[in-house]
């Protein structure tokens, strides 16, 4: 090879000069005493497997991880312990220990698994074993480092896998720690009874004389009238604006496939139910606190109602129509249903301008429903969760009498109040009301309720006629005024008592994860086996620690020759070296093809992209 093509030497800030042991010494802080006696230790021979200092330090390290697998042991069996106790000063400390687990346990699974993984290879090392398993063991120091090795050394196989498995286990292991307590109340069964307004309260309605009638709207108008304004807030709640209890529509529930035990339906709020009255059940005992149930009587009327538009309206009836305060009226009809519940039939004549000719018609027929309802409360939140239908004595059952009569009469005119003028000028809230159940009341404006499909102004009517009879009756009871004691109730007949179950939660107790007890037990007890085998291995095993470390690059390497003794551990030679400086460079300049290698020598070159390399 010609001298021109010959590289000289680049004499740059990249070549580094070589430093000799004795330089490294002689520039070290230590007195010259001890740089000889620290030489002479380095570089005399010594036996193998006897142990010094440094080994029974690190010796001690191990049995200090060895501990931490051992705590978090017991840390479950502690959490076992405390099931289903109530809440300790035990139980706040373990508390406070599983707070910091999350934290600690990945510490401690890296510092043990990975000793465990370089220490196997080390042992395994001194008695052969391929390169391809040595690199997975020393280098899989994380889980990234062992996914990394998989995807690098192009051989996915089981032992490789069960690497990355067990780096895997360590965010298991630190939120399995974090699992191991719940707290939940502690409940505590009780039977009680409640108190709720009868059926045969209703025998006292103010329609029941044409005299109460008038005379007792300042006590149901104002409540009927409040229950439509408020529609659009609780037309969904399970509780009136009171807390008494809704009774849902029987029919509008959706039948169980296959049907629960005796004819019982469930009432679904995961879709809009339908509510028979915008006024509920009083009941007086529910708990304050606590979960219970209890079972009530209740009846609602429904209706069935087919509309009909008339022009020229000139009945008989419009002379009524016409001297009425309201611009609706409801009379009795001949009844045409055979149904056994239907009590009467009726029709509901509503204008729609202020002209009389022109009217809404709708042909009803009134129904009444006794149904029994389940009632579950939290506290005094509650709700019907299931209904079923219920016959009553025929001494209960409804008659077309008087106060049904009066009913008719008072419902137009419930909502208006004094009159000003002597024709009419608008609907009234009812009327508003039945057209749109959420819209807001404009006076002075005409409702046209045969543009509704029948079953929506049934639903709609039958709603505001529940809402109505309701009020005229137990008024006392039915705006929330209801004592806490119930033997008040005892001698009135308008209640009936109601068998009730009570749970009540008298404080915390411990709940134990026994899952991600189960698996905190298994990876501590496999890190503990770890710890214990690193241990045994190290004892075994009388290679020096010199795999993973950049100063085992130096051992036999003709371009760093630094000296020092095979017998010393990679960190033991690297305290040694720590001065010396060294560079990955080309060693081999004077070729075509330069050879890339950690070097101390003044010869070697950076490296270079125009150059090649063997």
């Amino acid at each position: 090879m010609s001298s021109s093509k010959r590289y000289s030497p680049i004499q740059t800030s990249y070549v580094y000069p070589l430093q000799s042991l004795d330089d490294e010494f002689n520039q070290s802080s230590l007195p010259s005493c001890e740089a000889a006696t620290a030489r002479q230790e380095n570089s005399s021979p010594k036996v193998l497997g006897k142990w010094g200092f440094n080994q029974w330090a690190t010796f001690s390290g191990d049995i200090i991880l060895a501990i931490f697998p051992i705590l978090f042991i017991a840390l479950a069996a502690i959490a076992i312990s405390l099931d289903k106790k109530p809440t300790s000063a035990l139980g706040h400390n373990v508390e406070s220990a599983i707070s910091l687990s999350p934290t600690i346990f990945p510490i401690v699974f890296a510092a043990i698994t990975g000793k465990f993984f370089k220490t196997l290879g080390l042992f395994w090392a001194e008695r052969g074993i391929t390169l391809g398993k040595l690199e997975r063991l020393i280098g899989c120091q994380s889980l990234f480092a062992a996914v990394e090795r998989q995807i690098a050394l192009r051989g996915a196989n089981l032992f490789g896998l069960a690497i990355v498995l067990i780096w895997s286990l360590s965010p298991v292991g630190g939120q399995s720690a974090l699992r191991l307590l719940n707290k939940s109340p502690i409940a505590v069964l009780a039977n009680s009874s409640v108190r709720y307004l009868s059926i045969e309260a209703a025998m006292d309605s103010d329609m029941g004389g044409a005299d109460t009638s008038f005379e007792g709207w300042p006590s149901y108008g104002p409540t009927f009238m409040t229950a439509l304004k408020t529609t659009r807030k609780l037309q969904n709640s399970s509780q009136d604006l009171f807390g008494n209890v809704k009774i849902p529509t029987l029919s509008t529930l959706t039948l169980t496939d296959p049907p629960l035990d005796d004819d019982w339906t469930i009432v679904n709020y995961d879709d809009e139910v339908s509510y028979s009255s915008l006024l509920g059940i009083p009941v007086a005992g529910i708990p304050a606190d606590g979960n219970s149930s209890f079972q009530i009587l209740s009846r609602y009327w429904s209706v069935d109602c087919q509309l009909r538009y008339l022009l020229h309206y000139n009945g008989s009836e419009s002379s009524s129509l016409v001297q009425s305060v309201s611009s609706f009226m409801m009379q009795f009809t001949t009844t045409q249903s055979s149904s056994p519940n239907v009590i009467a039939s009726f029709n509901l004549t509503s204008m729609t301008s202020d002209n009389t000719e022109n009217v809404s018609v709708a042909d009803c027929d009134l129904a009444f429903q006794d149904v029994e309802s389940l009632v579950v409360c939290q506290g005094q939140s509650c709700r019907v969760n299931a209904m079923r239908a219920t016959v009553t004595d025929q001494s209960k059952r409804p008659a077309a009498d008087g106060s049904l009569g009066n009913a008719f009469n008072i419902f137009p005119l419930a909502t208006i109040g004094a009159v000003h003028h002597v024709t009419k000028e608008g609907s009234t809230l009812i009327e508003m009301w039945l057209s749109d159940t959420t819209a807001d009341f404009t006076p002075f404006t005409w409702a046209n309720l045969s543009s509704l499909q029948p079953d929506v102004f049934s639903r709609n009517l039958g709603l505001a006629y529940n809402t109505f009879w309701q009020s005229t009756y137990a008024d006392q009871f039915l705006t929330g005024n209801l004592t806490s004691n119930i033997s008040f109730y005892d001698s009135d007949v308008s209640f009936n008592a109601s068998q009730t179950q009570i749970t009540r939660f008298d404080g915390d107790q411990y709940v134990c994860n026994r899952v991600f007890v189960g698996l905190l037990l298994v990876i501590s007890c496999l890190l503990l086996i770890e710890a214990v085998s690193s241990i045994l291995l190290k004892k075994l095993t009388l290679t020096p620690d010199i795999l993973g470390y950049v100063s085992s690059c130096t051992r036999d390497n003709p371009y760093a020759k630094v000296g020092q003794a095979s017998h010393l551990d990679g960190l033991q030679r690297t305290r040694a070296l720590q001065s010396v400086r060294v560079a990955i460079g080309d060693v081999n300049i004077g070729s075509d093809v330069g050879h890339i290698a950690l070097s101390t020598t003044v010869e070697a070159q950076s490296l270079r992209k125009d150059r090649l390399y063997d």
